[in-house]
């Protein structure tokens, strides 16, 4: 028996996936894994897609372990995983046991595939600062799925959160994920709202998950020597001025997951601690569910900024 990968490409000549046909067993090293994918998630990093394959997060079920597992991982394991190049378009995935999380009894598949956002948060909250109860953080972009499970989590770690969107629609939605304030980013009295809330200290993090403008409000609301966190850029380049960072000795960060989670057993421990949260809080994600083959309207529906839900390709129907 040979190997035998068939590639397929979706209507409109974009996307692709590859189907697997057969694989002789022996040939995968030992320590690797053949995992059948059950859903993948698509994110901002997919709108930028160049070969044609797209998810760099998913989850999926074991069906084959070369050698004996050190994790005593076994056949029919759940597992869901976090890619540093988009393959979860492939039908089947061949990963090595360290970089795999398993799923906890209860936890829905389609919410664990969002494993790469889940680490993000992670270590944007237990890896980076010293954060204590009752601190003060930021976060734009909250109504995004990043930035609801950032404002979900950061409030079960008993931190208050003022959560900043883009549309006056969206403030009662991330006040329902249980953030101290909900504000529009566009609203002229921002600022002084909230220092107010702040009792004019100004915030100790603010994660800025849009790029962009966020600079100006950050700057004026961050507290001296307080923390700025750039995570994302959909909004364009971050406009950011060294000579407002040193009027208040502000911190500037724009960290990589892939350097976080570089170590194999920061994803295990990422992996245990956001299954945790998820199982303790209940926490969910709106999704909306597209059919492998209608992975285009997947994509396209990625274009549409003002969703609050996430998107999920689904690999079993």
């Amino acid at each position: 028996m040979t190997s035998s990968f068939k590639s397929g490409v979706f209507d409109g000549g974009q996307f692709s996936v590859k189907k697997f046909h057969h694989k002789k067993h022996d040939l995968i090293p030992n320590g690797y894994v053949l995992i059948k994918q059950s859903y993948i998630s698509l994110g901002q990093e997919d709108l930028d897609v160049k070969d044609g394959f797209v998810g760099l997060e998913g989850s999926g079920v074991i069906e084959y372990i070369s050698g004996k597992s050190t994790r005593k991982l076994k056949h029919g394991d759940r597992v869901c995983y976090n890619l540093k190049r988009p393959l979860g378009s492939c039908e089947y995935l061949i990963l090595h046991e360290k970089n795999l999380i398993s799923v906890l009894d209860g936890i829905d598949m389609q919410l664990a595939c969002f494993a790469r956002r889940f680490l993000t948060a992670h270590y944007l909250l237990h890896k980076m600062f010293m954060l204590q109860k009752g601190m003060w953080v930021g976060i734009s972009g909250a109504s995004g799925v990043l930035g609801q499970i950032l404002t979900k989590w950061a409030k079960y770690c008993g931190l208050n959160v003022v959560a900043l969107v883009g549309s006056d629609a969206k403030i009662e939605f991330t006040q329902n994920l249980g953030a101290n304030a909900s504000l529009n980013y566009n609203d002229p009295e921002l600022v002084s709202k909230i220092l107010k809330l702040t009792n004019n200290y100004g915030l100790f993090v603010f994660y800025d998950l849009i790029g962009g403008d966020i600079f100006d409000i950050c700057k004026d609301t961050l507290s001296y020597f307080g923390k700025y966190v750039l995570v994302g850029s959909h909004g364009g380049d971050a406009k950011i001025s060294t000579d407002k960072i040193r009027k208040k000795s502000l911190h500037f960060v724009a960290p990589s997951i892939d350097l976080y989670k570089a170590l194999y057993f920061e994803t295990i421990i990422g992996g245990m601690d956001f299954m945790h949260f998820i199982d303790k809080t209940n926490f969910d994600i709106e999704k909306q569910i597209f059919n492998l083959k209608h992975l285009p309207d997947g994509m396209a529906q990625m274009q549409n900024r003002s969703r609050t839900c996430g998107v999920v390709i689904d690999f079993l129907t």
